[in-house]
């Protein structure tokens, strides 16, 4: 975007990238199906989901209920994708923690189990091909290309559109800045569950970051949000070990009781990780200040 994009145009932006992002990714999984292409998938989905947050000033919800609905719906059809992908993981040859898990043969076949439920190619290829599904993508493209958000508009929402939308990034970051500070306090020490809690309210700010970030400096930028990617990182793998701890627990198995120990260890030594990171991260000047 321009640095003296407005609002509306910012808006536009987004939405419009977000839609091309899931048909690409739609069209590569066509082509050469994979989880890790599913996941970005969901990725777009949820970046238009984000976008009409962002843009409240302009967007009422009155004009996207149906699409949030819809949107809605097509991550929980996919909402299984993370959890193969995290097996999958953890069970490659050339994963470090393959000859751990492996020495289970109940928890492997636990996993074994759980990847015979996961959908097939066959059937994300017909989701894609459903009429519902390409019926969303069709009402976000017409709702974009006719603005329909300017539908429920009065003079206020008229006026911000027009914003540069610089200004509105300085202000959002600021506030999401400040929220964050109260939510993960530099004196608090933080726990596994802490994170865990806090992980999709970390990832909203980071979509923030995605779609406004590039209006300011970029190696200041990358300085700034290196920790929380890393932070973020953390997040997706820890949430892995939780995933892992379920399948281990409530089974009388000693291999078991091992491999859940093993696991809280794991846990430990990535959170102390993760709050090193945190506390570096409250040295380092915001970007957009």
């Amino acid at each position: 975007m321009p640095k003296n994009a407005t609002q509306e145009q910012a808006l536009i932006a987004a939405i419009d990238f977000g839609i091309r992002f899931v048909q690409k990714h739609e069209q590569c999984y066509f082509d050469k199906p994979s989880l890790k292409t599913l996941k970005r998938v969901t990725d777009g989905i949820s970046l238009i989901r984000h976008t009409f947050w962002l843009f409240d000033d302009i967007v009422d919800k009155s004009t996207t209920e149906a699409l949030r609905t819809e949107l809605k719906w097509l991550l929980s059809e996919l909402a299984w994708v993370e959890n193969a992908i995290q097996l999958k993981t953890y069970t490659s040859k050339r994963h470090a923690y393959y000859k751990k898990i492996n020495s289970a043969p109940e928890l492997t076949q636990v996993i074994n189990d759980l990847k015979e439920l996961q959908p097939s190619i066959d059937d994300i290829n017909s989701l894609f091909h459903s009429a519902r599904y390409n019926r969303l993508l069709l009402s976000l493209t017409t709702w974009l290309v006719d603005k329909q958000w300017r539908k429920s508009w009065g003079q206020v929402q008229f006026q911000a559109a027009e914003q540069p939308v610089a200004e509105i990034a300085n202000r959002l970051f600021e506030k999401d800045w400040q929220d964050l500070h109260q939510l993960l306090p530099e004196q608090k020490t933080l726990t596994s569950k802490d994170y865990l809690d806090l992980r999709t309210r970390l990832e909203n700010s980071l979509l923030s970051g995605n779609c406004l970030g590039a209006l300011f400096e970029k190696d200041e930028r990358s300085e700034f949000r290196i920790p929380w990617l890393d932070i973020s990182h953390g997040m997706y793998e820890l949430s892995t070990l939780e995933y892992l701890k379920q399948l281990c627990a409530g089974q009388d198995d000693e291999e078991l009781a091992k491999i859940q120990s093993w696991l809280e260890k794991k846990s430990e030594f990535l959170v102390n990780a993760m709050e090193q990171s945190r506390l570096a991260s409250y040295k380092i000047p915001p970007y957009w200040q």
